[in-house]
């Protein structure tokens, strides 16, 4: 059986049948997902006070350009924007001490380009996901106004 991932509203759901003590198979059957799902659930309402684990780190080399340095490279491509590639070397070289290649440099600017646009959008994703739980296994506020 594949992997199904469980949405948002029927972790809530189940979230708030567990406050309700319901039992696990009554919960399964009303949200229509596994028993095992429940169970997890439950676990990791209890070990990390929300529904499902949080994203594992990014796999791979770590990046030579630190965060810092992005941003720095980002307000100076903001003062000069067509400023060459190889001074940029320079510049990290000269400010960071970090020493990368005019690759590494057009990655960070790709990187630095789209990263305007969705780091925005994703900022905006968590401040409205925030705040959604009031306890472990607390009651959270219904829809009174949707249909069921």
């Amino acid at each position: 059986m594949a992997y199904r991932k469980i949405s948002s509203h029927t972790h809530t759901r189940i979230q708030r049948y567990l406050a309700l003590k319901w039992t696990p198979a009554e919960i399964a059957k009303e949200c229509r997902v596994s028993l095992r799902a429940v169970y997890y659930t439950k676990k990791n309402l209890l070990k990390l006070s929300q529904p499902s684990p949080p994203p594992i780190r990014k796999l791979g080399r770590p990046s030579k350009i630190t965060d810092a340095a992005l941003k720095t490279l980002e307000e100076q491509l903001l003062r000069n924007p067509y400023a060459p590639q190889l001074q940029m070397v320079r510049f990290l070289k000269e400010e960071f001490g970090i020493v990368v290649s005019q690759m590494t440099i057009s990655n960070a600017v790709r990187k630095i380009k789209k990263g305007t646009s969705t780091s925005e959008t994703r900022s905006d994703e968590s401040k409205s996901k925030g705040g959604e739980e009031d306890s472990v296994l607390g009651i959270l506020s219904c829809d009174e106004g949707s249909k069921e």
